[in-house]
């Protein structure tokens, strides 16, 4: 029995939260550097988020379509924003040409609407690519929980169903009377919008007069394509939910014409409180190494980034203390932080060293 082996935690990572005044080294020279790189990102992160969803409506005013909202074109976004250097190896052919086109939409409809708000990424170039993933999860949720949500906000709307409560209502003095109607309104619309979500098959459970329209604006509230997974649309909004973007900006703009208020298709992030960044050993090289601690690029090439990593968080903090350890789970190099918090990423004991896949998706999960 000696001989089995334990199963190991289903975590493939924790995260231990604490101040980072606990943990960072010579606290008054690190933190402001780390303060003004939260408060940075914040900056970009609420202009990205608004910018592309200028860019996105208009293209898909354009184009009745929309661009894969995909990490070169996040980064991308975020990047012409700011002040962008000119160092570092050129981008590809594709990358410049999309840069080019989304600066000019900048220039033109965008950077007059900012209020002197100077953007600059340096030395937080691998935080931006942690945020790209962030945004186009941002994105990606809002489809999966809220889609479904929006067909039948549509149905209600196009059918009138306030309005034909309310007539019910006004027409019927007994109550009981009012409830059978209403339930049967209430019940004939719930098998359109069942008809609409079907994807599986032609036979409808609706009436027949309601047929024809449940035909047509499929065409428009759902995306056209020949395969949807399992033939199940609830599964096939997980699999590729920016499938149906195009579909919900549709929806909300027909709302809107009626002169209803709209949900928000495109996530926006408006809170004055700074949200965590994460940072890994790259980015703390480039942000908080000093002179006196070594040469960056010394420790940034020839493979010395990853020999050297117990000794770089050495110099910043304090790794020796028990927040950087836990039963079947060792320090992963990384931490998320705002300033004032810090969460510590843990990784389990048995994948160090292992490639892992989507390990940055199951990160932002745990954390």
């Amino acid at each position: 029995m000696s001989n089995i082996k334990e199963k190991p935690p289903d975590d493939y990572f924790k995260c231990i939260k604490i101040p980072i005044k606990n943990v960072l080294k010579h606290y008054d020279i690190n933190l402001p550097k780390i303060t003004d790189a939260v408060l940075m990102c914040n900056k970009i992160v609420i202009h990205t988020l608004m910018f592309m969803k200028l860019y996105l409506l208009d293209y898909y005013e354009i184009n009745q379509s929309l661009p894969t909202i995909d990490d070169e074109f996040v980064n991308s976004c975020m990047k012409i924003l700011c002040n962008e250097s000119t160092n570092g190896r050129p981008p590809k052919k594709e990358i410049k040409e999309l840069k080019d086109t989304l600066k000019g939409f900048f220039e033109k409809h965008y950077k007059p609407l900012m209020q002197n708000d100077e953007l600059n990424y340096k030395h937080m170039n691998t935080i931006l690519n942690y945020l790209t993933i962030d945004i186009i999860t941002m994105y990606d949720n809002n489809i999966k929980l809220h889609y479904v949500e929006y067909v039948e906000r549509f149905v209600n709307v196009v059918w009138k169903k306030k309005y034909m409560i309310e007539k019910i209502r006004k027409l019927n003095s007994s109550k009981g009377d009012i409830d059978n109607k209403i339930n049967k309104l209430c019940n004939q619309l719930r098998r359109i919008k069942n008809d609409i979500l079907n994807v599986e098959t032609n036979e409808y459970k609706s009436d027949k007069s309601y047929h024809k329209w449940i035909n047509n604006i499929k065409k428009s509230i759902i995306p056209n394509k020949e395969h949807f997974n399992k033939n199940n649309i609830h599964y096939d909004i997980q699999c590729k939910p920016q499938d149906y973007l195009p579909c919900m900006i549709y929806m909300m703009k027909y709302i809107e014409q009626d002169g209803l208020s709209i949900n928000n298709v495109f996530p926006l992030r408006n809170e004055i409180v700074p949200k965590h960044i994460r940072i890994d050993t790259t980015t703390l090289v480039h942000l908080m190494m000093r002179k006196e601690q070594g040469n960056k690029t010394d420790y940034l090439t020839k493979g010395n980034l990853k020999k050297n990593e117990d000794k770089i968080w050495e110099f910043f903090f304090r790794t020796e203390r028990r927040s950087f350890k836990k039963n079947e789970y060792t320090f992963h190099h990384m931490i998320e932080t705002d300033g004032v918090s810090c969460s510590i990423v843990l990784i389990r004991n048995d994948l160090i060293g292992k490639r892992i896949p989507s390990s940055k998706k199951k990160i932002m999960k745990n954390i």
